[in-house]
């Protein structure tokens, strides 16, 4: 993936496909897209938002690239007041 060609599509207002999303999360958690990079394309998604399948799709990746509790069936919800979003 060509960090500047992502974020130039978002700037230009075009949706990014669910694989598109994961893989720019993935490359940015393994340490190939820089800060200033993700810094860029979060700033594209401020002026230009998201759509409501991207919105999801990098909700998925975030949820996924990281440690969930265990879900207990007859208790109540777990929450972690310390949201990484």
């Amino acid at each position: 993936m060509n960090p500047a060609a992502f974020i130039r599509h978002k700037r230009d207002r075009h949706p990014h496909s669910d694989s598109q999303i994961r893989e720019w999360i993935e490359q940015y958690l393994a340490g190939d897209v820089a800060e200033y990079q993700m810094s860029a394309w979060a700033m594209a998604v401020c002026l230009c938002g998201m759509t409501a399948e991207e919105t999801a799709a990098l909700a998925k990746v975030m949820t996924d690239s990281g440690e969930a509790l265990p879900r207990i069936q007859d208790g109540p919800p777990r929450i972690d007041k310390h949201s990484t979003g």
